[in-house]
């Protein structure tokens, strides 16, 4: 269903290249979500341990103050106890009374830092689209002075106005920049889906921190209260946001996601050929986030590929990919625990005319055991789709994999054990 590593793209092709710019995006972002696991909980412990160290030396070396004999020790003791204390300042740096916790400022740093990889890779996003001539002719009515144009050639003259256009576009905040972005591109609206005013909030408190210390605006509250964030409790104007390790995780989700989506809707309105391949690239996308059990993204990621399926096209999509997707879809909501949801989006479309391989995925997630070893055995050893190591690795036959069905069907089509093809 998906190759097991990043493709190698040819950055040569606009394909290419726009999907190298969503995979590191991507990549960046999962790094960001691992420091962010890890680093956080690790600043607060080593600060708590470095504190206690710190605490037991002072009072080491206040034992050898107390001991008169030695001058020089003493000396030295009064020294080692200044260097002691003023380390421990260091790490009990207070505000309004109280120690500022290394972790906090952690996660304050890769908070901000989320919405720096996005400001990057939207910038990424918008010169990708730009190169194209479809997109570089609109900024045609742009003015260029007579003096620029005597002094640069063409290439640097379209480079300028494009710097020019992307800063433009990015300046504002998001929910002005995602607008125009929309309008430029005649991509519609790009911010109707569920976690949009989720976005808003993060993005406007990311604004907080980052000139105001956290500190609670009246235009932070109105600019959420427009885009329909619901607030368990109103803040009050002055009060100080913090950034939890639950919230910076939930962040970093948020902002892949958006990430994703606003790539994946620029992609397809470049030009109507593109839009097979940004159906397997979104097939990938899902792949790999099931493999690596990221639920809810995948199935955030996998309703817009279901919304898709409501779009009219110019020219009808590969059915192939189209269904993968779905499918993948059905699989994220099956093994976050939402069976039900899973089965109204099968149950939404008509497989039997599909190819064997997705029949065989359908029936796996309907639990229908003898149905998808019968059909296991036909769709045989030499399916593109289905080679022996898709059923080591892809989610969508990790029940089927435990059942006797499953291991006779294997043997009996790849000729080995199902442990042997894991080793």
């Amino acid at each position: 269903m998906s190759l097991l590593v990043r493709r190698a793209h040819d950055d040569s092709t606009p394909d290419g290249h726009m999907a190298r710019i969503m995979e590191e995006f991507h990549e960046k972002m999962q790094a960001l979500g691992s420091l962010a696991s890890t680093f956080v909980k690790l600043a607060a412990a080593n600060q708590n341990s470095e504190l206690a160290t710190l605490t037991e030396k002072v009072q080491q070396t206040a034992n050898k103050l107390r001991d008169r004999s030695d001058p020089i020790e003493q000396a030295r003791a009064v020294q080692s106890l200044m260097d002691y204390m003023k380390a421990i300042y260091m790490l009990q740096t207070e505000s309004k009374g109280g120690m500022l916790p290394h972790g906090a400022i952690m996660a304050e740093t890769l908070f901000i830092g989320a919405f720096s990889s996005l400001d990057a890779y939207l910038n990424n996003l918008l010169r990708a689209l730009f190169s194209q001539d479809k997109w570089l002719k609109k900024l045609g009515d742009k003015e260029v002075k007579f003096s620029q144009v005597l002094e640069r050639d063409k290439k640097q003259i379209s480079e300028r106005l494009v710097d020019a256009e992307i800063d433009s576009l990015l300046r504002k905040s998001y929910i002005k920049s995602f607008e125009r972005i929309a309008t430029q591109f005649d991509a519609g609206t790009i911010t109707k889906f569920a976690n949009w005013p989720v976005f808003v909030e993060m993005s406007q408190r990311r604004n907080l921190f980052t000139h105001c210390d956290g500190k609670v605006t009246s235009q932070y509250l109105e600019n959420c209260l427009s885009q329909g964030v619901k607030f368990p409790k109103k803040p009050d104007i002055g009060e100080r946001l913090e950034v939890s390790e639950d919230y910076l995780l939930q962040t970093i989700a948020v902002v892949t996601e958006v990430g994703l989506k606003i790539g994946q809707v620029l992609w397809r309105k470049t030009t109507e050929p593109h839009v097979d391949v940004a159906d397997r690239h979104l097939a990938d996308l899902l792949y790999a986030l099931l493999r690596r059990e990221e639920w809810t993204l995948a199935i955030r990621m996998g309703e817009f590929g279901h919304e898709l399926t409501k779009r009219s096209h110019k020219r009808p999509r590969k059915e192939l990919h189209a269904k993968i997707i779905l499918v993948n879809h059905a699989q994220a909501l099956k093994w976050s625990g939402d069976n039900g949801s899973a089965m109204s989006i099968l149950d939404g479309f008509d497989w039997s005319g599909s190819s064997l391989e997705l029949q065989l995925a359908v029936a796996c997630l309907r639990e229908e055991w003898d149905n998808a070893a019968a059909i296991m055995q036909r769709v045989g050893p030499d399916s593109w789709l289905c080679p022996p190591h898709s059923f080591v690795f892809w989610p969508v036959f990790r029940d089927f994999r435990k059942t006797q069905q499953f291991l006779d069907s294997f043997k009996a089509v790849f000729g080995v054990e199902f442990a042997e093809e894991v080793k």
